[in-house]
């Protein structure tokens, strides 16, 4: 009776430790967040001279990118860099066309999302020029923050450090404007580099400022409107 007994109990025991294993396997399989898409085209960076042209300020533009691992579905988020309209379109599909405004500077991504988790994951975030009509010279991207980070508190001096970017590969200069009012309308300094120190800043305070890049033929460009904190 003893050995029917044990043997029982080690069977009851090896059965709910498999059930166990198993539930744990499938909490496993079920957090897995999806993976970020690799972006294809548009290329970063360039003129965009294909499309189907549709009128004189529109055309369709096929948007591709590499499938993600554990994905279900995507969303495409498309940036108009000169009015700040967003685009976002639903896929099942790595490519899509989406109507856009020609002679305008774009920036675009892509969400990887699953329909087991919540998660959403991110790709890299592109820019390309949508190429209009007899365009010859086209206006400079405007500039990218990247220190100090949006909204985020300085410590120390302060370096602010921006990344701007031509399509036609001409040199950039920079006006950097800053001020404790928002739009900043103080012009702090000059410069074709792209940092620029701030010096005799007020302590526990927010600054705001923005970069305007011009490209050689005069054409320019205004970033969004920047800002931090002072220690």
């Amino acid at each position: 009776m003893k050995v029917r007994f044990s043997t029982i109990l080690f069977l009851t025991a090896f059965l709910v430790s498999c059930s166990n294993n198993n539930e744990a396997n499938k909490e496993v399989e079920k957090v897995v967040p999806p993976e970020s898409a690799t972006l294809i085209f548009p290329v970063n960076g360039e003129e965009c001279l294909e499309g189907n042209v549709i009128s004189s300020s529109k055309s369709r533009l096929v948007f591709d990118w590499n499938s993600s691992a554990n994905t279900d579905r995507y969303t495409l988020v498309i940036n108009n860099l000169i009015s700040g309209e967003i685009i976002e379109t639903n896929t099942l599909e790595n490519s899509i066309g989406v109507v856009l405004d020609r002679n305008t500077p774009y920036e675009w991504y892509v969400i990887s999302k699953s329909d087991a988790i919540e998660d959403e994951v991110y790709s890299d975030k592109w820019r390309f020029y949508n190429a209009g009509e007899g365009v010859v010279n086209y206006a400079p991207f405007p500039a990218e923050v990247q220190e100090p980070q949006m909204g985020s508190t300085a410590t120390g001096p302060v370096t602010l450090q921006w990344l701007g970017k031509d399509v036609d590969s001409e040199t950039l200069h920079y006006k950097i404007y800053v001020g404790t009012e928002n739009p900043p309308k103080t012009l702090f300094g000059t410069t074709s580099i792209q940092t620029l120190e701030l010096l005799d800043l007020e302590p526990n305070t927010v600054y705001f400022w923005k970069v305007i890049s011009e490209d050689e033929k005069g054409f320019t460009s205004t970033s969004p409107i920047f800002e931090f904190k002072t220690e």
